[in-house]
């Protein structure tokens, strides 16, 4: 009885999350896989019932995306002490968008796009390679991404010292893994499943993604107006304009901005 109980459990786990597995692959690189999954094959659970239709992506998806991706934050419990950080490395969402523009206007009503994205962020001898599965989409309620795995050091076989980055969990559309959470913000909203607050399922109207798109245009130019702040004063104290106590204190004033 010991011996069926054992077998019965990886069964029914492979049995409730068998959907996941009939994603078509459309593209694989070195560090990037990108499948279509269908709504109908999965989820399968109960959740399924809080999902709405998926809808073709609207025009401008790529850079709507870019920009809800890009400010994201996430929290991650770790064995000592919880970080924050960027859900995305500098440059990784170059990488996966390179290739995801040319897929957002092909797909299709009822395809959610999962991806899945190996990348080191320091690349040197000893550092690790980690990776992300993600899934986006788009419905009645604006552009949804729920995450599986964020930024998980990913461990190398001991004897033959390979990584089988593409070997796959699914995204639970019902719980959250407890140990992260994408940090709320203005332009974001949890997804809510039945009673249960889905933390890293996250979701961004086309009126949030507007305002985001703004505060980011706004503080690229606060930025730029600063560097040239910044250098204009610098000429100013190379030129001896100015001396090294008005130039410190100028710059602190300038910096107050940030």
């Amino acid at each position: 009885m010991k011996k069926l109980f054992i077998f019965f459990i990886p069964f029914l786990i492979l049995h409730c999350s068998s959907g996941f597995y009939k994603k078509e692959n459309i593209y694989l690189s070195e560090n990037l896989a990108i499948y279509l999954l269908n709504e109908k094959d999965y989820p399968e659970d109960e959740s399924k019932l809080y999902t709405s239709p998926v809808l073709k992506f609207p025009k401008d998806s790529e850079k709507n995306l870019f920009a809800l991706l890009k400010s994201l934050k996430v929290e991650k419990e770790g064995i000592f002490s919880k970080d924050t950080f960027h859900v995305f490395y500098p440059n990784q969402l170059e990488e996966i968008f390179l290739v995801l523009k040319d897929i957002l206007p092909k797909t299709k009503e009822g395809q959610r796009i999962f991806i899945v994205h190996k990348y080191d962020p320091y690349k040197t001898v000893l550092s690790k390679f980690k990776r992300s599965t993600f899934m986006v989409w788009y419905d009645k309620n604006g552009y949804n991404v729920i995450f599986g795995e964020i930024a998980e050091d990913l461990i190398s076989d001991p004897y033959s010292n390979d990584i089988n980055w593409l070997d796959l969990y699914p995204i639970s559309f019902k719980k959250s893994n407890p140990k992260q959470r994408i940090l709320a913000n203005e332009f974001i909203e949890y997804k809510k499943v039945g009673d249960f607050t889905h933390y890293t399922w996250i979701i961004s109207n086309p009126d949030q993604i507007e305002a985001l798109k703004n505060k980011q245009l706004l503080d690229i130019t606060q930025k730029s107006s600063l560097e040239e702040r910044l250098k204009k004063l610098k000429e100013l104290y190379e030129n001896k304009l100015i001396t090294e106590s008005e130039y410190e204190t100028k710059k602190k004033q300038i910096l107050k901005d940030l």
